[in-house]
Order: C-alpha cells, then structure tokens, then sequence
C-alpha cells in the first residue's frame, strides 16, 4: 500500500558544478516531505563540487555520496539507481534546485492517484537571476492522464515536459530494469519512451516546483555537431522503441513528427555553420529512406521527397521557417 511515509530516493549527478551544488543539496535536505535519501553521484568532477559534496554527510545522515570515473550523466544516474532504496526515485540536476514542497506534493499527487509517475511544471530563470521561493505561492492542482493521453504528448511541439526526467517522480516498480542510454544527449527521452509500454496511468501538476537553471556552460546549452546528433539518434531509438510497443496509428504520426524535428535539427546545424552539418544530412536522409513506407500523410511525402533529391533547395525552403510542422 502506497502511504506518506515511503522512502523516496533522489538521484544527483555531479559533475563541475562548484558554483550552485551547495543551493541544490540545501534546497532538498528543508523537502517538507521527510522520509527521502539523496544519492549524489560524483561523475570524476575536476572542480570543488566532490568536496563540497562530501561536506554534507556530515550534515545530513540523508545524504550519502559516491566518486566514479567520469563517465556522463547517463551512467551516473544508472549508478544511482542501483543505489537506491526508494519506493519512488526522482532526479534533479546539481546546478537546479527545487521548491520546498517538491517531494510531497508529486508523492501526494501519486498516492491519490494511484499513478505510475507524476509530473510538475518548471520555472526557468538564468544563471544570473535569483528566486524567492518564500514568497513562491503554490495552489494544488493535478490532473490524471491515461497511457494514451500520456504517449500524446511525444508529439507536442515542445518535448520537454515529457521528456525531461528531473520534474518527475517515478514508482519504482515502473523504473524496473529500464536504465539510460550511455554516452549519449537526449537520454531523457530515450528512458521516458521505454517506460511508455509499462505505464497505465500518470497525474500531472501544475505548480512550479523544479527551478531550471539556464547557463551557458552546461551541458545542454553546447550545440555541437555531436548534441545534434545524440538528438537525431535519440528520436529514432525512440521510433524504434515505439514500432515495438505502441499502436499503429501513433507509431505513424510519431515517425512524422521524429522526421520532422530531425529536418530542424540538420538546418539548424548548416544554418549555424556547424563544422560537418553534412553528417546531420546523411543521417537525415538515411531516416528518411528507412521509414518512407511508413509515413502514411502525402504531404509529408512530397517534403521527404524534396529533401532527398533536392537538398538545397529544401534546405532555403526550410530554413525560412525551421518550426513549421509536418503533422498537419
């Protein structure tokens, strides 16, 4: 039986964040909710952050902390998972923090829903900014989406609410053997995919309670012929994990949609000159090429057929307008 006084493990990768672990760390160790351990993973960091890190076990007997080999964010966080203990696990990022009442309002939101995992809104600020999270009033509101509501939302203009694992908290038993994906970007969506096929149900809040730290150098923020990639790569493991798993008419509409945000992703990468945007194209085309049977609305046909024969001048066509969508 699920109840208030379940063990709740969160997961932190750390890796060179000297400037903001210490506001992270504080932000979950005052959670209202009580029962959580913090599993800080410390990814090979070359800064102060395994230091400071350390510091807080001493601090909190919550805290527990563990040095590996750098070896990226996914393996870290699958690190993590066989650490934990929780009958719910949830991730957060060194260089975010969270509000108060993150932990017990995603708990409460599952408990009363008998979800499978719950999620919450962010609040994006730039490094430079400071919020109040004191005078952060929060309302209660969630709202129970099914399997099918929740797979929808892989074909939202923007992903991130589905696709980001740190505004979200997992039942454990739904986790299972799923792991990410290694030495790749976009490993969130990827994980979040793979749980697709488990889930029955999940309940979807809105308050703010993840804080989104914007920097310049974060991980995230680093557009590189390699993130553009690891995107493209993500979008079709997830094609795949769906063709696998999920119905045909969504497997469709999905594929249009990947196809589509690999389009955007290869102008992008010529549009900012980046150094071997034509391995983005080839790998575009490749996709193409792959799933042309399956792409069943003629529009979207006759644009895969510009963009395979005339690259250039679907390209300039593009580039005019790099969010127009495909699915309509």
């Amino acid at each position: 039986m699920n109840n208030m006084e379940d063990l709740i493990s969160i997961i932190l990768p750390v890796y060179n964040v000297e400037e903001y672990v210490e506001e992270c760390l504080t932000s979950l160790v005052h959670q209202t909710y009580k029962n959580i351990e913090i599993i800080v993973i410390d990814d090979g960091s070359t800064d102060k952050s395994g230091a400071i890190c350390d510091e807080w076990i001493n601090k909190d007997s919550r805290i527990s902390v563990y040095h590996i080999e750098n070896s990226g964010v996914s393996s870290a966080r699958n690190k993590g998972i066989e650490l934990s203990r929780g009958k719910y696990i949830g991730f957060v990022d060194p260089d975010d923090y969270v509000h108060p009442n993150y932990c017990e309002f995603l708990l409460d939101a599952l408990i009363h829903s008998h979800a499978d995992f719950a999620v919450c809104k962010e609040l994006s600020f730039v490094a430079s900014e400071s919020l109040t999270t004191d005078a952060y009033e929060l309302g209660y509101h969630a709202k129970i989406k099914s399997q099918k509501e929740t797979r929808q939302h892989f074909l939202d203009d923007f992903l991130g609410p589905i696709a980001w694992v740190w505004n979200k908290l997992y039942l454990r038993e739904i986790i299972g053997d799923t792991r990410f994906v290694p030495g790749r970007k976009a490993q969130d969506l990827m994980f979040n995919a793979e749980l697709m096929s488990k889930i029955n149900s999940t309940v979807w809040l809105d308050e703010k309670l993840y804080f989104y730290r914007q920097r310049e150098g974060s991980v995230c923020a680093k557009e590189t012929l390699k993130s553009i990639l690891d995107w493209m790569y993500a979008l079709d493991y997830t094609i795949h994990v769906f063709l696998k798993s999920e119905p045909l008419e969504f497997q469709k509409l999905f594929i249009t949609s990947a196809l589509n945000r690999m389009a955007q992703s290869w102008v992008m990468a010529k549009g900012s000159n980046i150094m071997g945007h034509r391995e983005a194209r080839k790998y575009f085309l490749e996709k193409c090429s792959e799933y042309w049977n399956l792409v069943f609305n003629n529009n979207t046909k006759i644009k895969l057929f510009i963009a395979r024969r005339f690259g250039t001048l679907y390209y300039l066509i593009k580039k005019e307008n790099v969010i127009n969508s495909w699915t309509t």
